[in-house]
């Protein structure tokens, strides 16, 4: 296909793996399709690896929803989305992801992240990330495109109140 002829052509390139770093290498097909039906428009995408959730794919939602966990959202929303992801492990493997393309980057993350936590008593991850639940909904409500937007919604549950609570105190 198109990604091992491009490897072929681009193999130890900066840029080859800079792609192979984002998970790019590992995408074999993609299928679009975008249309109007009765009541608007609706667009979905099919992305088809080789089976690894490497690089940028590792920040994607991929776990499944339940009918539950979309109650928060109106029945006619303007726009939707909705994912199952724990922010903790994406942010895990964002931080993966930034050292893997700037290796000097792990030293200042840390050093940030050390900073926060010594003027706060916050630990980032442990005490906020980790605090909240793993299904992500944010809306904006039926109504015209420029004002609707004054009510958008994002939300998350959450699964430690107390440990939230006190980081935030």
């Amino acid at each position: 296909g198109v990604v091992e002829r491009v490897g072929r052509l681009t193999a130890g390139r900066p840029e080859w793996e800079i792609a192979r770093a984002l998970g790019l290498s590992s995408v074999k097909q993609i299928h679009g399709v975008s249309g109007f039906d009765e009541v608007g428009c609706r667009s979905e995408m099919h992305l088809v690896t080789d089976g690894q959730r490497e690089g940028l794919f590792t920040l994607l939602p991929h776990l499944p929803l339940s009918k539950r966990d979309l109650r928060t959202v109106p029945k006619d929303p303007l726009v939707a989305v909705a994912g199952r992801d724990d922010v903790a492990d994406v942010w895990d493997a964002a931080i993966r992801l930034i050292e893997t393309l700037n290796p000097r980057a792990e030293e200042d993350i840390d050093r940030g992240l050390w900073d926060l936590e010594t003027q706060t008593g916050v630990a980032l991850r442990g005490d906020v990330l980790k605090s909240l639940d793993d299904v992500w909904i944010a809306y904006v409500p039926r109504g015209d495109l420029l004002t609707s937007w004054i009510n958008a919604a994002a939300a998350v549950r959450v699964k430690d109140a107390d440990r939230l609570q006190r980081a935030l105190d």
